[in-house]
């Protein structure tokens, strides 16, 4: 009887992963209800087919010495991570910032070459932690094949065996980050999904699968009646700070900011302004480090800043290597569905013109960025001091941005504004170590150098440039669980 329950179990849920991935579908009890009241044709009864051998495989394989089924729960996390800093409360419901060990890490998935050789690098820096967290690659539907030939140019050995391959339903998993948040159950020590509105748009029936598939809990997304849900709703926007803060962006939706307050009881959410971005996300402007080296306050706050930017081009003279040395060039400002008007030509000398309006324009755009994201530090800086009980010390990095087009005034929500080199604040912690995109500006470089390196984090830097003319960053492209005692 038992062995037949098991059986039924695993057919109706690999039924319905099937019936997802066909339909495109986030929501499995509807797709099973739709495989039985619609008429089956060939690709469903492959399904029904697919589901039957699955199970069976499943439930009547025995475990031998040398092969033994991996626990479920052990699938997308590693849970003999035993040496765990306490957790920071006895009950509830807790993100955890990034400074705590990582469990698992789930990775978008793209052919670009870049980008797996980034996961490369991060299946070394994962591999550096005994025992390893699992490295989870979310493979899109149509990209199977594809990315199994992929997973091939991996290291071979211990280091390939890290990566589980995770077949989704979803036509794009670039952008892991934006789709969900990992929580964790303070109580009983697990991890679980919160599901975020990415309303009509690839990747939205990612967090149910993946809570199929890793069997963990998952917590519904804020659903409005008639809200609008955007950008500031993603992951990207809600990021877990020291002293029990979570920074969020000033776009987010109300119903999101409700389930965030209702969910993380322990935290308290800090708005900042980012309506003036593009993409609009707290990690594009900011993000900290632990910093040992510091004993009376052991966090460092990293921030962007167009002028230490501006500073270090003016002083090297490199205004036109500063552009052209990134593989886009023009198509920064001009392929997208804003018409941004093309800056390029302020990069075609050594130092900026600023008696043309055009560059004139560029230059108070971000001098007004400047001010704005200086606003949003000190306000950030006054929270952490202040549940932390230590001044915290903070540090730019350079970011250049341009705005969609020239106005007036500058700041709004109608900017636009996107960054121009690779974002050095956006970028993956695991333990000891910080992946960074690399700079091609020598100048940007070297001071993101030296600022990572006066904490105890090693830099490794990798090319981010697809991320970035994609309009987002290395971070945006992993979600990590991380855990606690």
């Amino acid at each position: 009887m038992k062995m037949k329950s098991e059986f039924l179990k695993r057919l109706l849920f690999y039924l319905a992963l099937g019936y997802e991935a066909h339909r495109g579908r986030p929501n499995c009890v509807s797709s099973i209800e739709m495989a039985f009241s619609k008429k089956i044709n060939i690709s469903l009864l492959f399904i029904i087919l697919f589901g039957l051998g699955t199970a069976y495989i499943l439930v009547n394989e025995e475990p031998t010495k040398t092969k033994s089924p991996l626990p479920r729960e052990d699938y997308c996390q590693n849970n003999h991570i035993s040496d765990l800093p306490d957790c920071p409360f006895k009950e509830g419901a807790y993100l955890l910032p990034r400074h705590y060990p990582a469990r698992g890490i789930f990775f978008g998935y793209t052919q670009d070459r870049d980008h797996m050789e980034m996961l490369k690098k991060l299946i070394q820096l994962a591999n550096l932690r005994q025992p390893a967290p699992r490295l989870n690659l979310l493979i899109p539907r149509n990209e199977v094949e594809i990315s199994h030939s992929s997973l091939q140019e991996l290291p071979k050995g211990d280091l390939r065996s890290l990566v589980n391959m995770i077949p989704t339903p979803s036509d794009d998993t670039l952008w892991a980050q934006d789709y969900m948040e990992i929580g964790f159950d303070l109580e009983k020590k697990e991890s679980f999904f919160l599901d975020l509105p990415y309303t009509e748009r690839e990747g939205e029936g990612l967090p149910p699968a993946l809570s199929l598939i890793c069997k963990s809990p998952l917590e519904q997304q804020p659903l409005g009646r008639g809200e609008d849900f955007g950008n500031g709703d993603y992951g990207g926007n809600i990021e877990s700070y020291p002293g029990h803060l979570i920074l969020i962006g000033d776009n987010m939706a109300p119903a999101t900011k409700i389930k965030l307050a209702n969910l993380f009881k322990h935290q308290e959410l800090v708005s900042i302004n980012v309506n003036w971005l593009e993409t609009g996300h707290v990690d594009e402007l900011f993000s900290y480090l632990p910093n040992p080296i510091n004993k009376n306050c052991p966090f460092m706050l990293n921030y962007a800043s167009p002028k230490l930017a501006i500073e270090l081009l003016n002083n090297t003279q490199s205004w036109e290597q500063f552009l052209t040395s990134y593989y886009y060039e023009k198509n920064l400002f001009l392929s997208d569905e804003y018409n941004r008007t093309d800056f390029s030509d302020c990069f075609s000398h050594s130092t900026i013109n600023e008696s043309e309006p055009l560059c004139r324009g560029l230059l108070d755009a971000n001098m007004k960025y400047e001010d704005l994201i200086q606003k949003s530090l000190s306000h950030l800086q006054e929270k952490l001091n202040s549940k932390l009980g230590c001044s915290v010390p903070s540090n730019p990095l350079p970011l250049l941005f341009a705005p969609a087009n020239p106005m007036s005034d500058y700041g709004t929500d109608q900017d636009y504004a996107r960054s121009i080199n690779p974002n050095p604040i956006n970028n993956i912690l695991i333990g000891e170590n910080l992946v960074v995109a690399r700079q091609a500006n020598q100048a940007f470089q070297s001071i993101t150098d030296e600022v990572i390196k006066a904490t105890s984090i090693q830099p490794h830097y990798v090319n981010g440039n697809l991320m970035h003319y994609l309009s987002g960053g290395i971070h945006c492209t992993v979600n990590i669980i991380r855990a606690c005692k």
